[in-house]
């Protein structure tokens, strides 16, 4: 419903995140109810699962992106982070 994806694109303490451990990848991030607000000028927001899973959402362009995957390791900060880039960077490149 609307006021649930309203709830994830604005709810979530930017405080306790600066504190945690994901900070790294979203340094201007928030979390709420296992979203991930990403804290770009676009208000992009995303879910990650483990091994390599991503659902990445930007609103202004209205595009979302699906990753399936199968990494190795359920967690991989590097790949993550460019991932993040590569994720960007597609939503920038198509109209």
């Amino acid at each position: 419903s609307e006021w649930w994806v309203e709830d994830i694109r604005s709810g979530g303490d930017s405080g306790p995140w600066q504190k945690g451990d994901m900070l790294h990848l979203f340094p201007k991030g928030r979390y709420r109810t296992k979203w991930y607000q990403i804290g770009n000028d676009a208000g992009a927001f995303c879910c990650i699962g483990i091994h390599g899973q991503w659902l990445w959402i930007d609103p202004r362009k209205e595009k979302i992106i699906a990753k399936l995957s199968a990494q190795k390791e359920p967690v991989d900060d590097d790949m993550d982070i460019l991932l993040i880039l590569a994720l960007e960077a597609i939503v920038d490149s198509v109209a």
